[in-house]
């Protein structure tokens, strides 16, 4: 039987009784630092119990009594890790030993099946990756190979003589023995496409493992007789001492962060009635970043302004402040978030926020609490996300009040198909509503862009105090592009088109009556801006209406063209 652990954890082990599955499950919530760290699951009853708490465990492995497991643990900023155990049943935990001093890292390993010795493959400044063992204790260290090849995966046959390992001497990877009594090395599997991953039968009589062939990645068993697999004798090249650090020479001066955030890309872009310049800039460590855009209104003959930055070295609290302005007035805007939940497959936090306009000789405030959660599935190449939006804002036209109340929420599903890697099917249903039918307060539906969009009718097409939204795009990656036009700091990454049908309704009520709906085709360039792993895409839209109810204005235009810039490429 096959139990699912969950999405993106690592390198499962199972204990000595079939019964628990150790894994080890990324951690997003300490600051800028990823962390890993340990569960065990039964597999009967699929309850989870958390071992360890901010640590950066990469791999681990049971005791064959099942009471201690093993894991290695990164502990330099350069990659060096440590082997450590814990008790199970207490939770004290204990480093075995440090490889720091190598800085070396240790890739996987396995404990011998009388506990008194783990065998592990270990990397080495040089390139090299070689298999050692070590007693349990972390004293005795006796190097097994010595070149060039890469050795990884090892594990133990059941009479605790024998390390069977994965290597590529010779530029294929196959199973390898290595006897821990005399040294001998044996070559165990012969195949032209890669063998990896050996695990050895209970009687010690056959041998799984995963092999390539013309399907992909596949599990194979073979019968295992070491006595009459063919020697294969390995050099013995010497690791060279790790060579220091060279010390850096020029000034140091402390970090300023202003000093690096000239834009790094601009793009034209067309918004409603503004025509503009892009411009997109952040720091080299990622915490902070802008969106800044110049341009002209051309229904009200003047020039136009917004300024959105965002700061994250305090990833507890990530704050957002953005600015705006035109021929009609301007905007200010401050938010700041509280993450609560950031794990890979279940996300959620809070962001309270403050809001204030001036258009047409008349102030706005918004106070606005927002609520988000996020889950995701997974299986092979099918994916599929689940996210809930809730808003609630108080509005008002003068700080003293009185406040007018409104709630508006999203709920959407994005599916990575199972044909297509590069593809996503997003359905999303939305609705608002507002205590106050003043016109500055009413809910408006229309354009390409904003909370209730419906590309195909103008912007502000509809309004009301009552919405209804929804919609349904595929999204697929056309082209991969992967280039860096000249010496520009920007990667111009790949080409995807989408093509999707959007509705909504605005009244007084919830209603079907003035629904419009409207289908179109947006072709996109996904970039990365600067040297992170930031990304935008930038979009070229055609839109147009084919639906609207009898209660439903009359749309302005049969095709609506459009440029946008938005943040979710494939």
């Amino acid at each position: 039987a096959f139990a699912c652990i969950g999405y993106n954890s690592a390198f499962p082990g199972l204990s000595p009784d079939g019964e628990w599955a150790v894994y080890s499950k990324p951690e997003f919530d300490a600051g800028p630092y990823l962390r890993r760290d340990l569960y065990i699951r039964n597999l009967e009853s699929g309850a989870n119990t958390r071992l360890t708490w901010g640590e950066r465990a990469c791999y681990a492995r049971f005791s064959p009594d099942g009471r201690e497991i093993y894991f290695a643990r990164i502990e330099g900023h350069d990659g060096s890790s440590a082997l450590c155990a814990i008790d199970i049943a207490t939770g004290e935990l204990r480093t075995v030993r440090s490889f720091a001093q190598w800085r070396g890292a240790i890739h996987s390993f396995a404990v011998s099946p009388d506990g008194r010795r783990i065998a592990m493959a270990i990397w080495r400044p040089g390139g090299q990756q070689d298999i050692y063992l070590m007693s349990r204790d972390g004293g005795e260290l006796v190097q097994i190979t010595s070149d060039a090849a890469q050795d990884c995966d090892p594990t133990w046959t059941p009479d605790g003589r024998h390390i069977l390992f994965s290597s590529d001497p010779d530029g294929i990877y196959n199973i390898y023995s290595a006897d821990t009594q005399t040294g001998e090395i044996r070559r165990v599997t012969n195949v032209l496409s890669g063998a990896f991953f050996p695990a050895v039968s209970p009687d010690g009589a056959r041998l799984l493992f995963v092999g390539y062939g013309k399907d992909g990645y596949d599990l194979f068993i073979a019968n295992l007789d070491i006595a009459s697999a063919r020697p294969a004798p390995r050099k013995h090249d010497p690791i060279p001492a790790p060579e220091p650090y060279p010390e850096y020479s020029g000034e140091i001066k402390p970090y300023t962060p202003l000093a690096h955030m000239t834009p790094k890309c601009w793009l034209p872009t067309f918004t409603g009635d503004t025509l503009g310049l892009v411009f997109l800039g952040l720091d080299p460590v990622g915490f902070r970043s802008y969106v800044a855009s110049l341009g002209v209104d051309l229904a009200n003959a003047g020039p136009s302004y917004e300024l959105v930055y965002a700061d994250q070295q305090y990833s507890r609290f990530p704050w957002t402040a953005a600015v705006s302005g035109g021929p009609k007035g301007n905007a200010q805007s401050i938010a700041m978030s509280f993450p609560i939940w950031q794990d890979p497959s279940f996300s959620g936090g809070l962001t309270l926020g403050y809001n204030h306009s001036f258009h047409t000789g008349e102030h706005l405030h918004l106070l606005v609490a927002e609520g988000d959660l996020s889950k995701t599935i997974g299986h092979d190449l099918f994916r599929s996300t689940t996210s809930l939006h809730t808003e609630t804002a108080l509005a008002s036209d003068a700080l003293s009040g009185p406040w007018t109340p409104g709630i508006s929420l999203e709920l959407a599903n994005s599916i990575r198909l199972p044909m297509l890697r590069d593809s996503r099917l997003v359905v999303q249903l939305g609705a608002g509503w507002t205590g106050s039918d003043k016109p500055a307060d009413r809910l408006y539906i229309g354009g390409h862009e904003g909370e209730y969009r419906v590309r195909g009718v103008e912007h502000g097409y509809d309004s009301g105090t009552h919405v209804l939204l929804g919609s349904a795009e595929y999204v697929v990656k056309l082209v991969p592009i992967e280039r860096s036009p000249g010496s520009a700091s920007i990667f111009i990454d790949d080409l995807q088109a989408s093509v999707f049908v959007d509705a909504g309704s605005a009244g007084q009520q919830f209603t079907l009556a003035s629904l419009v709906a409207g289908v179109g085709v947006e072709l996109g360039v996904s970039v990365v801006p600067g040297y992170t792993d930031a990304r935008a895409l930038f979009s070229i839209g055609l839109a147009r209406p084919i639906a609207w109810g009898q209660e439903a204005p009359r749309p302005q235009s049969d095709f609506t063209i459009y440029l946008k810039l938005s943040g979710n490429p494939l």
